[in-house]
């Protein structure tokens, strides 16, 4: 993988004049949005005032409640048609910006670390993907998310994504609907190095965190995900629980190796990371608050802290198949 010493010539060379470049369009799309904003106000202000001078000549009073106030109700109207229309203006002139930087200074990035990716950046990992997975219990009634990154490391095959998933409810004593968060993060999968049949989910260890042994209790009744998967890694086994569908196959998969390779993930990313094994691939889900890669609006793109920033998170998930030697293929997969 690349080092922050490669990546700060790479921004002092290649990236540097690009966010100049592209910090002026910034400037150029908050001065659109400004004037956009102002032309919008003057146009809603003349509508309203015509509305009420026509209601006046109609009904000889500005408003009557006993009148149709016809004209007042066509102002309305178009009054919440130009709101429309003005959002519309604003969110396009910014995602013009926000495009150009995503394929000037994302992508880049992205093939600076490894060449055989590829990026697109209003694409996702599918939905049917990630019920796929296991990980979440619930399934999700909206579902979307930006920046997916794939391609072949060496013999392994990745995909990698922002997502953002939620389920509807109307629980509650006023039984009013409400959006549940499921997941908000990267969600990443890749081919597996070892063929199995069963399902493995490897989840925080939230109980033995906090009632100690005791906790093992709890993690029993967890039915959901299988049977709780007992392993002799103790360091591991305070920072996971592991079902799944049958013990022997959960040990061939999590071997000692990889389970200090999860365990050294997981302290390195210092979040509360999710897995499982279905299909002979991996899936991974790293919880984030925010949009990754998005870039400053209100502020200068030009910033070497925030920049390594995108780099370091990309770097991140993509080098979990260096991390994971999921390119290890001896005597299993080819």
């Amino acid at each position: 993988m690349k080092t922050k010493q490669e990546f700060k010539t790479f921004y002092d060379t290649e990236l540097l004049p690009k966010l100049e470049s592209i910090d002026k369009e910034r400037k150029q799309a908050k001065n659109k949005n400004f004037i956009t904003t102002i032309v919008f106000i003057l146009i809603f202000i003349a509508l309203w005032v015509i509305g009420f001078l026509i209601n006046k000549a109609v009904y000889g009073v500005p408003f009557d409640n006993k009148s149709a106030n016809v004209p007042l109700i066509i102002t309305i109207i178009l009054f919440i048609m130009g709101i429309g229309v003005y959002f519309y203006y604003l969110k396009r002139n910014k995602s013009a910006f926000v495009d150009s930087f995503k394929n000037n200074i994302i992508t880049p990035i992205i093939e600076f670390i490894h060449k055989d990716l590829k990026y697109s950046s209003k694409d996702f990992i599918k939905k049917n993907e990630f019920i796929e997975s296991g990980i979440f219990t619930n399934t999700p009634d909206r579902y979307y998310g930006d920046d997916l990154i794939y391609g072949t490391i060496d013999k392994t095959e990745i995909a990698f994504s922002e997502v953002h998933a939620s389920y509807k409810t109307s629980a509650g004593d006023d039984d009013k609907e409400r959006w549940v968060d499921i997941f908000n993060g990267l969600f990443f999968k890749a081919d597996f190095n070892k063929n199995f049949n069963g399902k493995y989910f490897v989840l925080p260890d939230f109980a033995e965190r906090k009632f100690g042994r005791i906790g093992t209790a709890f993690q029993k009744l967890n039915k959901h995900y299988g049977e709780l998967v007992q392993l002799e890694d103790i360091e591991f086994e305070k920072e996971f629980a592991v079902y799944g569908s049958d013990q022997i196959e959960a040990r061939y998969i999590l071997s000692s190796s990889i389970m200090q390779r999860l365990l050294d993930f997981k302290r390195k990313t210092n979040k509360d990371i999710m897995l499982s094994f279905v299909n002979s691939n991996i899936y991974i889900a790293i919880p984030y608050k925010g949009n990754l890669f998005e870039p400053r609006y209100h502020r200068s793109v030009i910033n070497e802290k925030q920049t390594m920033s995108y780099f370091n998170d990309l770097e991140l998930a993509i080098s979990i198949v260096e991390d994971l030697n999921l390119n290890n293929r001896i005597w299993t997969k080819q």
